[in-house]
C-alpha cells in the first residue's frame, strides 16, 4: 500500500538554503508520524480587508501583501536522530560554524548565535492518486517540549516552527520539488530506537541524584521575530534569547527537602540525562536553577508527591544557559 504522507527534514547549509548533497542519517532524516497531523507548518496569506468608504462597515475589498508559515512538529524522540533534533531547536550557532552543524551566511541573515534552520520536505497522498510534494524553507523551532512519565514512557517532542515559505523548490523557483529531489522513503529510513523514562534512570540531577521520579517535562521557549522586510516572505527569523523550564513529580521525601529549597531560591545544579545502554543524550541545566513553582499531592489512594517547576538561568560560571550534548 502506497503511503498516504512522508516527511523529510534536510539541515540548511544557509537560511533558507538545503545541503546540496543530503545524506540520510546525518544531514536528512525522514520523520516517522506515529499520530494524526504530526506535521502541519501550512504557508498561508496575511489577508487585508478594505470598507467600502461609504459609511457602512462592510468590506468591499480584500489584499495580501505577505505570508505566514508556521505550525507544528511532534512525534517520538529517537535515539538516532536525537542529535539532529534537539541542536536544531537547542543549540545556537557557534563563532566558526560547526554546530549544530555547518553552515555558511554569505548574507548575514543568520548570524553566530542564532539557530540554524531546516528544509521541511512534505509529500501528501491526493485522492487523483498522485503525491503533492512541497519543501518548507527556513523552519526554525519556537518552543520545543520533550516529555516522559511512567504513564506514557516513550519520549516525545513538540516543536512550533516558524519558517519563510512553502511554494518553492531547492532551485528557489516558484515550483515544487520532484521525486528525484524527494524521494519516497523506504521502511528502513524510519528510526525505531525510541528512548524511554526507565532510560532516565540515574540521570536526574536536582542538587543531588534523584530516585523516585515520575514524569518529567522541558520546554524550552525561544525568542523569535520573523521579518519579511520589504519581501511579501520573511527574510530573517532572529533568535533573541530563550526561556526554559523543567516541571518533574517526585515521591515526596523529607531529604532533600525540596520545599525549603523553594522557599529559600536556593541555587540547583540541574541535569537531565537519558541512556539507552549505547548513546547518551544530556541536558545539561547548569548551576543557575530554581525552584519557582511547587504543589503538593496528597492523594487519598497513592503516595506523597511533590509537583515542581525548575527555572532555567544563565550561568555566568561556564557562559550559558544551558547545552545539550549526543554522544
Amino acid at each position: 500500500m502506497a503511503a498516504r504522507n512522508f516527511l523529510w527534514l534536510n539541515q540548511e547549509t544557509s537560511f533558507g538554503t538545503p545541503i546540496a548533497s543530503p545524506v540520510n542519517g546525518t544531514s536528512a532524516f525522514y520523520i516517522r508520524e506515529s499520530q494524526s497531523n504530526a506535521y502541519t507548518p501550512l504557508m498561508k496569506p496575511v489577508i487585508g480587508q478594505i470598507a467600502g468608504g461609504n459609511g457602512l462597515s462592510t468590506t468591499v475589498c480584500f489584499y495580501s501583501d505577505g505570508y505566514v508559515f508556521t505550525g507544528t512538529l511532534q512525534g517520538e524522540l529517537y535515539a538516532s536522530i536525537s542529535k539532529f533534533l534537539t541542536g536544531w531547536a537547542c543549540t545556537p550557532v557557534n563563532t566558526g560554524r560547526t554546530t549544530p552543524w555547518t553552515t555558511t551566511d554569505a548574507n548575514f541573515v543568520m548570524p553566530p548565535g542564532d539557530l540554524a534552520s531546516v528544509s521541511a520536505y512534505r509529500a501528501v497522498l491526493e485522492n487523483s492518486g498522485t503525491y503533492k510534494r512541497r519543501r518548507g524553507s527556513g523552519l526554525k523551532v519556537g518552543t520545543a517540549t520533550y516529555t516522559a512519565s511512567r504513564q506514557d514512557p516513550v519520549w516525545k517532542y513538540n516543536y512550533n516552527l516558524t519558517g519563510i515559505r512553502d511554494d518553492t523548490n531547492a532551485a528557489g523557483t516558484v515550483a515544487d520539488p520532484d521525486a528525484t529531489e524527494f524521494p519516497a522513503p523506504t521502511d528502513s529510513l524510519y528510526s525505531c530506537d525510541p528512548f524511554l523514562f526507565s532510560h532516565t534512570a540515574g540521570g536526574l540531577k536536582i542538587g543531588s541524584s534523584r530516585t523516585l521520579f515520575d514524569s518529567i517535562s522541558i520546554t524550552v521557549t525561544n525568542t523569535l521575530t520573523a521579518s519579511a522586510w520589504e519581501a511579501r516572505y520573511p527574510q530573517t527569523i532572529a533568535f533573541s534569547g530563550r526561556k526554559v523550564e523543567i516541571q518533574v513529580g517526585l515521591y515526596r521525601k523529607p531529604s532533600p527537602d525540596d520545599l525549603a529549597s523553594f522557599r529559600a531560591l536556593t541555587a540547583l545544579d540541574v541535569e537531565v540525562t537519558l541512556f539507552n545502554g549505547t548513546n547518551t543524550l544530556k541536558f545539561d541545566f547548569n548551576t543557575n536553577n530554581r525552584w519557582t513553582d511547587m504543589t503538593e499531592d496528597v492523594p487519598l489512594d497513592g503516595p506523597l508527591k511533590w509537583t515542581g517547576t525548575i527555572t532555567n538561568a544563565y550561568d555566568t560560571s561556564v557562559g550559558s544557559d544551558f547545552t545539550v550534548a549526543y554522544t
